[in-house]
């Protein structure tokens, strides 16, 4: 590992929280090597990579029903199935990565914590 232009190790993978409590993952490498880890990783986890759209920064993950990642296609009749995303921001020193249900709605925290922390656990390895 060499050390980034912030002081931190490239290659580190970290959970911090905002000032709302709210989780997200911080890395400490260029976007390209970040997208390519986080699809790879994201693919390796329990609910699994359904597309991205690298222009838009947004890793979109297998659907969720009933609280339950489904790797499969949405099952008709189940009461709630969502559809979660990451959204991956390149910031001054480093690469955030939240956890939402579209583009303008975070998911709950304990889902947030829940991917996130499998996310981080793929990339550790």
């Amino acid at each position: 590992n060499t050390l980034g232009g912030n002081g931190e190790e490239e290659g580190i993978v970290d959970i911090r929280h905002d000032g709302n409590n709210v989780p997200f993952l911080v890395l400490y490498e260029d976007f390209a090597h970040v997208w390519e880890d986080l699809s790879l990783a994201a693919a390796r986890t329990a609910f699994g990579l359904a597309d991205q759209d690298r222009s838009k920064g947004e890793l979109y993950l297998n659907t969720w029903v009933d609280g339950e990642p489904n790797r499969g296609r949405p099952i008709k009749g189940a009461k709630k199935q969502l559809q979660y995303q990451l959204h991956v921001v390149r910031t001054a020193n480093d690469i955030e990565v939240s956890v939402q249900t579209d583009t303008d709605t975070l998911a709950s925290l304990d889902i947030a914590e829940t991917i996130l922390a499998d996310l981080k656990k793929q990339l550790d390895k």
